[in-house]
């Protein structure tokens, strides 16, 4: 699971963990969004793109994937990094250690209004041009059952309809 915090003005504006996945994603304006990705606290990518989506194992199978992201074994502790619709050839997704802390700034020059976060496609938070995002592995585990027959690379392969490879 992930942590995130929304720093503004000083103090923390909003705080809430997902299991799937943290988007900050363009509103209602047909405009992209510039967002600076800092990983322990190091410049890393500057991304112009429609968004960004920050996964876990679990959500790499979601909108990360869908985004063009990589499909995780969830026995794995990394984090995925997709951005979305990127407007240049060199953004690309990134897998990191989920030791990793994330922070994200935006450099959008246009209404604020239009960056969103959201966590788990279910809470939503307007971003403010001030605010900074920070990410990090939670303090909350998630338990997952587990049933006798089919191991996940074969769901995976149903889900996918990759019968083609048999």
């Amino acid at each position: 699971m992930l942590d995130a915090s929304v720093l503004g003005a000083g103090t923390v504006q909003f705080e809430a963990f997902a299991l799937n996945e943290i988007a900050i994603v363009k509103g209602g304006l047909a405009r992209m969004i510039k967002l600076n990705l800092f990983i322990n606290d190091e410049i890393t990518v500057d991304y112009p793109a429609d968004g960004l989506i920050i996964s876990t194992p679990t959500g790499s199978t979601g909108y990360s994937l869908s985004a063009g992201g990589s499909i995780i074994a969830p026995n794995l502790e990394v984090i995925s990094i997709t951005p979305i619709c990127p407007h240049t050839l060199q953004s690309r997704p990134l897998i990191i250690s989920a030791e990793e802390e994330l922070r994200i700034t935006s450099k959008t020059t246009h209404s604020s209004s239009d960056i969103i976060l959201t966590i788990d496609g279910q809470n939503m938070y307007r971003l403010s041009p001030e605010d900074t995002v920070l990410i990090k592995k939670s303090r909350f585990k998630t338990k997952f059952i587990y049933f006798p027959g089919k191991s996940y690379y074969a769901t995976i392969r149903d889900r996918l309809r990759r019968f083609d490879l048999y």
